[in-house]
C-alpha cells in the first residue's frame, strides 16, 4: 500500500507500507548446540513482517534538491513447533523450547542535499543514519508495530556523511585552449 502526496511544485511527501504474515513457515531454528546436543533443529513458525518508507522531496530550485528517506523493516518471528531433522531428511516432533523466537529490525534514515551546479556536474552531500546490526530486540515484550519502532529508535544508531563531486571536464574546451 503507497500514498504520494504533492503539496506544491516543490515539496511531495511519500509512504509505503507491506505487511505480510505467514502462519505455516518452516526453517532451521537458531537454538544454541548445547539445548540440541548437536543435532539439527527444524522450526514451524509464524512469520510476521512489516516494512515501511517514508520519503519527502523539497526542490529548491530545478536544480537543487534536499530528499530524506526513512525505512523500517521488523520481522516477527514466533515458534509453534520444535522438530529434529534425521539422517534420512524426514523429522521428528521434539520438545517445546521456551523463549526462542526472534525479532528481527533494520532502521536507518538517508537525508540527501543534491545540487547540479553545471550540465553534467553534480555535489550531493549525504547523511546516513542506522540501527546497530547487534541490537537485539525482546520479541515478548515488543509485540506491537509502535512499540518495537520506539525500541528501535531508542536504541544506539550508527551515523555516516559523504560528500560526492562529479565534475564534468568537456576536453575540447580543454584541447582549445
Amino acid at each position: 500500500m503507497g500514498l504520494r502526496y504533492r503539496f506544491s511544485n516543490k515539496f511531495q511527501l511519500s509512504t509505503n507500507i507491506a505487511i505480510e504474515q505467514d502462519k505455516g513457515n518452516w526453517g532451521w531454528a537458531f537454538i544454541n548446540d548445547s539445548v540440541i546436543t548437536n543435532k539439527p533443529l527444524i522450526a514451524r513458525r509464524d512469520v510476521k513482517k512489516n516494512f515501511t518508507l517514508l520519503s519527502a522531496q523539497y526542490s529548491f530550485t530545478p536544480r537543487m534538491n534536499l530528499s530524506v528517506i526513512m525505512r523500517h523493516n521488523w520481522s516477527l518471528l514466533n515458534n509453534t513447533n520444535f522438530y529434529n531433522l534425521k539422517n534420512d531428511g524426514y523429522w521428528t516432533e521434539t520438545t517445546f523450547l521456551q523463549n526462542q523466537n526472534l525479532n528481527f529490525n533494520t532502521f536507518n534514515v538517508d537525508l540527501f542535499y543534491t545540487w547540479d551546479f553545471l550540465l553534467g556536474s553534480r555535489i550531493t552531500l549525504g547523511w546516513k543514519n542506522a540501527l546497530g546490526n547487534n541490537v537485539k530486540l525482546n520479541p515478548y515484550s515488543n509485540r506491537t508495530y509502535l512499540k518495537n519502532l520506539g525500541k528501535s529508535i531508542d536504541n544506539p544508531h550508527s551515523n555516516e556523511i559523504t560528500l560526492k563531486i562529479v565534475y564534468f571536464l568537456d576536453h575540447l574546451k580543454l584541447k582549445h585552449k
